[in-house]
């Protein structure tokens, strides 16, 4: 009993150190025309994305981004809702799957998770907030140059 504890709160411990702070997730913008909404009885749509760049020494906290943010946001191809345009497209898995393997392959990454939360409309209708949490490559900062003769 006492060893199946430990493996339970080995696993608490490792889930909580895993999980960004839900302090810097914001909600999606709602500066948009607010009766602009999408039909009723429409399936999940995509409301909105956010890219989050962390430290490897502390993912819950937010570090800033090393390569322009535009190169990240470029390389995701499903597009969100537009409330102002009336752009309500469906939430797609298949989609943010396939936009976490475009931003792997930008090879700026050493780690990137996604989680997604249930933001629903004021009209019931399921919105889906997606985050891409980002945590780049070190980049070599400082070389050192010696002589060949020196030693």
């Amino acid at each position: 009993m006492k060893s199946l504890i430990r493996v339970a709160c080995a696993l608490l411990a490792l889930m909580a150190w895993a999980t960004p702070s839900q302090a810097q997730i914001q909600p999606c913008s709602e500066n948009e025309i607010s009766s602009n909404l999408p039909p009723a009885n429409t399936p999940p749509v995509y409301r909105c994305a956010q890219i989050l760049f962390h430290s490897g020494l502390d993912r819950t906290a937010e570090v800033p981004p090393m390569v322009d943010p535009q190169t990240y946001a470029s390389t995701l191809k499903a597009q969100p809702a537009q409330r102002s345009q009336r752009i309500f497209p469906g939430y797609s898995e298949q989609a943010i799957q396939a936009d976490f393997w475009n931003l792997m392959r930008l090879g700026f990454l050493e780690d990137l998770w996604i989680e997604v939360f249930d933001e629903p409309y004021e009209n019931g209708v399921m919105g889906k907030h997606v985050i891409f949490h980002m945590e780049e490559r070190a980049r070599v900062k400082i070389v050192d140059y010696t002589s060949a003769k020196a030693g």
